[in-house]
């Protein structure tokens, strides 16, 4: 366990991950070491010799087999886990599952790995961590005092039998047990308080330019992390003349995370370990090397011209079609 300050609870976040790393796993890996007072625990059949491993990103070397049989040993049941994905029906009750790593913890959670972290304890203070048993809604973070109550709660009775947990671990597809479907629910009928923090970035994956799902986005707005934290600058209305439109006025905002949704990153072109900052681009990292930015700034690392899809029809496009459909349908009613 990483050396926490005596006012701050310490926080143990579980991370299995099997198969190949992304291909900016070790952004992951910088923004974890930013936050020394909060322990990742990385569950992982990959090496990691050579990638900047903090000192508070604990790796429990482990094969995918070897993670189900303990799985079906702690809970005495065959579970079904046929692919690595199915893992997120699990997530609710890693802190059974892991209880031996997890011991000594205040609080325990879960969370992902396409993620860009920024400063989590500005977000998460003391006092909010001890007042709430349960926080946040979201696979990619949710976090639980560590007590009998949290720790066994996806055994909770709910009225909806898909929602018992012996079903769950034996779906085929991922059911959302960890979130709003399941652990929400669970804590509601258990009567445990909870807390929802809005201060984050849940990235549209289908999005043209990077925008958050549930935000106010802004036609001009890029994202970045420096000195480790996650900031946005946005600009509402660049003006009319030629230096305003140039030198318009910025505003920012600043965030608990980025979550990146699974949305195609690539490697960086340079070290996240050994620069001060980084632009989070629509398609990967760019350095930052300014303190202040002008309107091209914007339009060049989070432009807004539409992408093709796979198939060649641009997202636009697709999505106009889409709004169409959804119009034609609503007058045929």
């Amino acid at each position: 366990m990483s050396a926490t300050k005596p006012d701050l609870p310490s926080i143990g976040l579980v991370v299995p991950w099997f198969g190949p790393l992304p291909a900016w796993f070790d952004v992951w890996l910088v923004t974890c070491g930013a936050n020394p007072t909060i322990d990742w625990l990385l569950f992982t059949g990959e090496r990691l010799e050579g990638r900047p491993v903090p000192a508070n990103v604990h790796v429990h070397e482990t094969s995918f087999p070897d993670l189900r049989r303990r799985f079906e040993e702690s809970l005495g049941m065959e579970v079904n886990l046929s692919d690595p994905y199915l893992l997120c029906n699990f997530k609710l009750a890693y802190g059974f599952l892991f209880a031996q790593e997890l011991a000594g913890y205040e609080l325990w959670g879960y969370c992902d790995a396409d993620v860009v972290w920024g400063d989590l304890r500005r977000f998460f203070p003391a006092e909010l961590l001890r007042a709430y048993p349960k926080l946040q809604q979201n696979g990619h973070l949710t976090l639980y005092q560590n007590t009998p109550e949290t720790v066994e709660l996806f055994r909770q009775p709910h009225p909806d039998p898909r929602k018992d947990y012996r079903v769950v671990f034996r779906e085929d597809h991922v059911v959302g047990f960890c979130e709003w479907y399941g652990a929400h629910e669970l804590a509601y009928l258990a009567g445990l308080d909870q807390y929802l923090m809005d201060r984050f970035v849940d990235v549209d994956q289908h999005a043209v330019g990077l925008r958050g799902l549930g935000l106010r986005n802004h036609e001009h707005q890029l994202f970045y992390w420096e000195d480790g934290r996650l900031f946005r600058e946005y600009v509402d209305d660049p003006g009319v003349d030629p230096e305003d439109a140039a030198w318009p006025q910025i505003q920012r905002d600043e965030f608990a995370y980025l979550h990146l949704q699974k949305r195609g990153m690539s490697k960086p072109g340079f070290d996240p370990a050994a620069v001060r900052g980084f632009y989070i681009t629509p398609d990967g990292f760019v350095q930052k090397v300014k303190a202040a930015h002008c309107l091209d700034d914007f339009r060049l690392l989070n432009p807004r011209v539409p992408r093709p899809s796979t198939d060649g029809v641009p997202v636009a496009v697709r999505r106009r079609m889409r709004r169409l459909a959804r119009t034609l349908r609503d007058r045929r009613r």
